[in-house]
């Protein structure tokens, strides 16, 4: 019998790339932007935090329209 995928591939890389993202965004804020340490720092608070925020995201929105344009 084959077993089905708890979390899809496709969905389980997303989450990863977000963990990793986010872990990038703290060492962006404390170590260049030289903010205090905080879980959810505010990216208009630090310049470079913010940048790496604003690329995330528009990573992800060509990404997702790419991958419809295919389907």
């Amino acid at each position: 019998m084959k077993q089905k995928n708890i979390i899809p591939a496709k969905a389980a890389w997303q989450i990863l790339m977000f963990i990793i993202f986010y872990i990038c965004y703290l060492l962006v804020n404390v170590y260049i932007d030289k903010k205090e340490f905080t879980w959810l720092p505010l990216p208009w608070e630090a310049i470079y935090s913010g940048i790496l925020l604003a690329g995330f995201i528009i990573s992800l929105l060509i990404s997702y329209f790419q991958t419809k344009k295919k389907g």
